[in-house]
């Protein structure tokens, strides 16, 4: 990613802002969990319905790879796939603190079962 970015014309800061995102974010999975009670949906469609919003944002990267040979680097794309990580990095937090929350409430030390 960070190479991709790099390729696009990224500067050193939106690099190292792509790079960050995932420790920057994890804050976030506290405050994820307040959407539990709110939608009254149970875990797992918290939890899907995050990682499906997450998938989303992985089509700006494929399609960059695929136009930016075509179309030349443009001083857009950088800032696309720095924008469409972070949103991926939100939704992925959200998708992770139903199975955080879910395995705390099990009073479990993992999720991953024998």
């Amino acid at each position: 990613m960070g190479l991709f970015c790099e390729e696009l014309g990224a500067s050193a800061v939106q690099v190292g802002l792509a790079y960050s995102f995932v420790c920057i974010l994890t804050p976030i999975q506290i405050l994820a969990t307040a959407l539990l009670p709110r939608f009254g949906y149970g875990y797992k469609r918290v939890m899907l319905g995050g990682w499906a919003a997450r998938s989303v944002f992985l089509a700006l990267p494929v399609w960059l790879a695929i136009v930016a040979p075509r179309w030349g680097v443009q001083p857009w794309m950088a800032p696309a796939l720095v924008g469409s990580v972070f949103w991926f990095g939100f939704f992925r937090t959200i998708g992770a603190a139903v199975i955080v929350l879910h395995s705390a409430a099990q009073g479990e030390r993992t999720v991953f079962r024998k």
